[in-house]
């Protein structure tokens, strides 16, 4: 027989998943939820623990949080279209941080590298000034081959010296 206490099932009073969605609907975090969600429990508290395996292990609330959320984040977007038409006062840097920190919103951030294949726009300018840069520091570069057939020709040319 395993040790420890067994796992509480999901305990809660009739009405909660109305509740949790009303919240969520306001724009509620899942800490607020939680704290609600306190109300519906025999027992007067919810553990970080007990939430996750609720939601790993119990598809009615796992689904519930999972709506509450959308919910949440509809009403978070609203607020947004509101405040960027004028409709709502607010404050765009507060709405955007909520955003980020609530619903994993990033700045796009577009990366290229430009020195891996040698054929982009812009690398030859780039390999022009930095063979500059070097040969004004008084280093020479070698040259290095540009393709498969350079490196034959270059190794062909060896063998006849």
């Amino acid at each position: 027989m395993p040790g420890g206490r067994p796992k509480a099932k999901l305990d809660l009073k009739r009405g909660w998943k109305e509740a949790v969605l009303s919240e969520y609907e306001d724009g509620a975090s899942d800490v607020e939820v939680r704290v609600l969600l306190k109300q519906f429990r025999k027992k007067a508290s919810l553990s970080n623990d007990l939430w996750g395996r609720w939601m790993s292990e119990e598809s009615e609330f796992s689904e519930t949080i999972k709506q509450g959320r959308e919910a949440s984040e509809r009403w978070w977007l609203r607020l947004g279209r509101g405040m960027s038409s004028g409709k709502i006062a607010g404050n765009s840097t507060t709405w955007i941080f909520n955003m980020k920190n609530r619903f994993s919103w990033a700045d796009k951030r577009e990366v290229e590298n430009i020195m891996s294949t040698g054929t982009e726009r812009g690398s030859v300018a780039i390999q022009a000034a930095l063979e500059a840069k070097l040969a004004s520091l008084g280093i020479e570069l070698e040259s290095v081959p540009d393709s498969d057939a350079d490196v034959e020709v270059a190794e062909a040319g060896e063998a006849i010296h």
